[in-house]
Parts: C-alpha cells; structure tokens; sequence
C-alpha cells in the first residue's frame, strides 16, 4: 500500500504540487480499488513468472542434463569429488527464476501505473478495468524506454543492498520511487 503511496508522493512532488507526509497515505483513501488493482497486477505478474521459470527449468533441466552427464564421467575418470546434481540443480533453479523474473516484469510493464492512475485526480479512470486500460495507454509508446529503465534500478537497488541496506533506505529504493514517478509523469504528458 505504502508502495503507491511513494509513488504518489513522488508525482505530487515532481508536477511541484508539495506533497505532504500524508500523502503517502493517500491509497488508503480507495482502498478497495487499490487492493483489487495491487492483487491483479501481483497474480498476474507472479502468474507468469512461475509459469515462465517452470517452463525454462524444464527445457533447461533436459539441456543441462546432457552437459553434467559429461562433466561427471570426465571428473570420475580424473578421481575429482564434486556434487555436480547440487550444481545442476542450483544452475537450472537460478537460470529459471531469472527468466520468469524477467518475462513477468517485461509483462506486468504496461500496467504499472494502474495503482498511481487510481489515485491521481487528473485522471478520469475510476475502477479497476478503467484504470488497467489507462496504464496500457500510457505505456503503449514507451515500454521498451521501461524494460531498460526497470533493469537498469533493479541493479542500482541491488547495488544499494550492498551497502547492508543503509544505502537501499537512503539511495535505492527513494531512487526508484522517484524514476518510477517521473515516468509517470512523462508519459502522462505524451
């Protein structure tokens, strides 16, 4: 919840609207919509996600058979001790998860602005089809500008944990808030 709220903070901040700290609680407002719009959204991502990564471990489980069958005759024959079943599974497991991350992101793009088009009262979408279809809008010319965006703050969040999370409260996770908004706000104005 608090999630679209930064969101909302951070458009209100960027049209120079001055948001206040209770802005952050402005999804509570309409919170049945935003519940329902944040469920569909999440099932839908998480739905294509785990589909994705089921399907790719599977291919990637066969393919990946074969080559550790050759490694493990090729380390018998020189006496060298490694569980290389551990290594296939946490290979196949990683390779997998990556993909349907990444096919559920790259589907979930065109309506991420669904839960900030609810709150936002330029907006004339009002429930939750209305407010999907407005995102879908709004996203319509510049999804592949997203993928290369959500990559590119996915590393920089990442690269922040790093830093034992001081630097994701403090750097990361307000960067993302704010590039996620001014996109909002870009492509609002399209």
């Amino acid at each position: 919840f608090l999630l679209y709220g930064m969101w909302w903070w951070g458009v209100l901040a960027i049209r120079c609207e001055s948001p206040s700290i209770g802005t952050i609680f402005t999804p509570f407002d309409k919170f049945w919509l935003i519940i329902r719009i944040g469920f569909l959204v999440m099932l839908t991502q998480w739905t294509v996600t785990l589909f994705v990564a089921f399907l790719f471990a599977l291919v990637g489980g066969i393919s990946t058979e074969a080559f550790f069958a050759q490694a493990t005759e090729y380390l018998s024959r020189k006496n060298e001790i490694l569980s290389l079943g551990e290594l296939k599974f946490s290979t196949t497991f990683s390779l997998a998860l990556s993909a349907g991350l990444f096919v559920g992101v790259v589907v979930i793009i065109p309506i991420m602005f669904a839960g900030i088009v609810a709150m936002d009262t330029q907006e004339p979408a009002s429930g939750v089809i209305a407010c999907i279809r407005r995102s879908w809008k709004l996203t319509s010319g510049g999804r592949f500008s997203l993928i290369i965006l959500w990559i590119v703050l996915y590393f920089i969040t990442t690269l922040s944990m790093c830093a034992l999370c001081v630097g994701t409260f403090f750097f990361g996770l307000p960067f993302f808030f704010a590039c996620i908004s001014a996109a909002y706000v870009l492509f609002q104005k399209q």
